[in-house]
């Protein structure tokens, strides 16, 4: 029994031993291989079912979640593909914007705002408030869908809406190759006031050289070159800048360097309202109207087939010109022409890019001897001939055959009345001295307005950015013929006067056979110059010049220019 009870005592110890000996020896790589059993760590067969059960189910609710027909991983492409369209979306509106916006921003720094653009070789045009381009089309397209800019026909302004308008159309400074050719292809930039519907044209900076006839009553011929604002000194050889886009004052010149000017399409003409100003008409000028003056029911205006305005003061054309700017919001400066920027105009008309030294034909347009109305942008053709108070049938207004013949592009684009007409009073003065009632005229010349203060009557040698003072020997009498003066205007240049006549005075010494008199034949001095000629004088023309007393006369009216910079 002893022994039994031994060898059970025995086993029993040696199972405890064993299993602490698995406890110790056994690792987890054999626990799993099932090379020895784990005491410790044992679980149960229905434990270990319930918890795979419960694993599998717990998996397929996952495995739905994430790869169902709305599961996770499903949204996720579909959000993915949802936000890919709408970025592609977003892009392509925001590529086809800036597209748009480049185009239409490169289209308008290109043809517009006063920029030197090397393509074009220009300035371009810089408009002031209230003033719009236009041009002038038939509804014919380009093979692009665009308008075609047409010499003639309907009227558009310039928009930024490119199925509208080509901006290559709005203007083209065309230059002839073909000696003494008229074309009439080149088109100068047009602009219009929105406010009362006057129009005007852009004169771009540039240099100029007089390659034959200068100083003669022989037409020459001038070799026009555009050059930016940096370009204060000529390019080549034997070049002169013209002063009217310098700031040399004695010679016509601004307060600064500009990239050009806008000259009145026409000469100016009055309107009249009497109904505040819902509508305005064109009135006839007649004796005693030089006083008119603009005010809310007189305005001056530049229109094509209007009456242009004739007796009125030279102080009255220089107060009205400084007005205009105001009265209409252009936000620019406006004053009367002066003699440098008339010969701005005259030489790049007299160039390859305008007539191409052919002469501009006359307004010779009268409608009676009462008030000696001119018509704005009138002629029969010709340079003299048929002097009529007829207006006679459409050919001979501005859009007309012959009337196109008197802008100086020969065709819509150019500037009318600079021949014939009316003279022109310019904002010139010959000398302080005179005659008493001429000394009046300097007085009243003294004009305020802010930004364009005149503090004293302009002397000799006091020329300011407004008014241009002509260089005069000094001496005590105040009877002092123009031609005893005209020797000392040698100096001067770019004015259509010294550098394109001969002699003064001399009714034929300009080129073209214009007008260089002075008029003062009677022993009075005549103080202010008047360019362009008369309806009736035979010798006028873009290179005529007279002196005038300033006066209201029955043949003598004015333009204005615009500086927008």
């Amino acid at each position: 029994m002893k022994v039994g009870k031994s060898n059970t005592k025995s086993k029993k110890k040696g199972e405890r031993q064993m299993k602490k000996y698995i406890k110790n020896k056994c690792n987890e790589n054999q626990v799993k291989e099932n090379k020895c059993f784990n005491y410790n760590n044992g679980i149960t067969l229905v434990a270990l079912v319930v918890t795979i059960v419960v694993l599998l189910i717990l998996a397929g609710v996952s495995i739905n979640l994430v790869i169902g027909q709305n599961g996770l991983i499903s949204r996720a492409k579909e959000a993915a593909q949802k936000t890919k369209n709408a970025t592609e979306s977003e892009m392509q509106g925001m590529d086809d914007l800036a597209t748009q916006i480049a185009a239409l921003s490169n289209t308008q720094s290109v043809f517009e705002g006063g920029n030197w653009n090397s393509t074009l070789g220009i300035c371009t045009p810089k408009l002031g408030n209230n003033m719009v381009g236009v041009y002038w089309s038939d509804g014919s397209k380009n093979d692009n869908g665009t308008y075609k800019a047409s010499l003639t026909s309907t009227e558009k302004e310039v928009t930024s809406d490119q199925a509208e308008f080509s901006w290559n159309d709005w203007y083209n400074y065309r230059a002839e190759t073909t000696e003494k050719l008229d074309s009439k292809q080149s088109r100068w930039a047009n602009a219009k006031s929105t406010v009362d519907g006057s129009y005007f044209v852009w004169i771009p900076r540039y240099e100029y050289k007089i390659l034959s006839g200068e100083h003669t009553s022989t037409a020459g011929k001038i070799d026009v070159q555009f050059i930016n604002t940096s370009t204060v000194t000529p390019t080549k050889d034997g070049y002169k800048v013209h002063p009217a886009f310098t700031t040399n004052l004695a010679l016509g010149g601004w307060d600064k360097e500009l990239s050009g000017i806008w000259i009145a399409k026409y000469e100016m003409s009055m309107e009249q309202t009497t109904d505040n100003g819902a509508t305005w008409n064109n009135v006839k000028a007649s004796p005693g109207t030089g006083y008119k003056v603009t005010s809310q029911t007189v305005r001056m205006v530049s229109k094509p087939s209007y009456y242009s305005v004739n007796y009125i003061s030279i102080n009255n054309c220089f107060k009205n010109s400084i007005n205009y700017s105001a009265e209409q919001n252009t936000g620019v400066n406006s004053h009367l022409i002066k003699n440098s920027e008339w010969g701005a105009a005259t030489y790049l008309t007299h160039s390859k890019y305008g007539r191409n030294g052919n002469e501009v034909s006359v307004n010779n347009f009268c409608s009676d001897s009462t008030s000696y109305a001119r018509m704005t942008g009138f002629s029969t053709g010709g340079k003299q001939d048929g002097i009529t108070n007829e207006l006679g049938g459409k050919e001979n207004l501005y859009n007309g055959k012959n009337g196109l013949d008197s802008s100086t592009t020969g065709n819509l684009y150019g500037i009318y009345d600079m021949n014939g007409g009316n003279w022109e009073y310019t904002s010139t003065m010959i000398t302080q001295y005179g005659i008493s009632s001429g000394d009046m005229l300097y007085k009243e010349l003294q004009y305020s307005l802010t930004g364009n203060i005149i503090s004293k009557v302009p002397e000799n040698s006091d020329s300011n950015k407004l008014i241009t003072v002509y260089p005069i020997t000094l001496q005590e009498s105040k009877n002092i013929k123009i031609l005893e003066q005209y020797k000392n205007w040698n100096i001067m240049y770019g004015d259509a006067i010294y550098e394109t006549s001969a002699n003064v005075p001399d009714i034929y010494g300009a080129w073209n056979g214009d007008s260089a008199d002075s008029v003062d034949q009677d022993g009075q001095l005549r103080t202010f110059l008047a360019r362009g000629g008369g309806w009736a004088n035979r010798s006028s023309g873009i290179f005529a010049f007279i002196a005038s007393d300033g006066f209201a006369h029955n043949d003598i009216g004015y333009r204005l220019v615009l500086i927008t910079e």
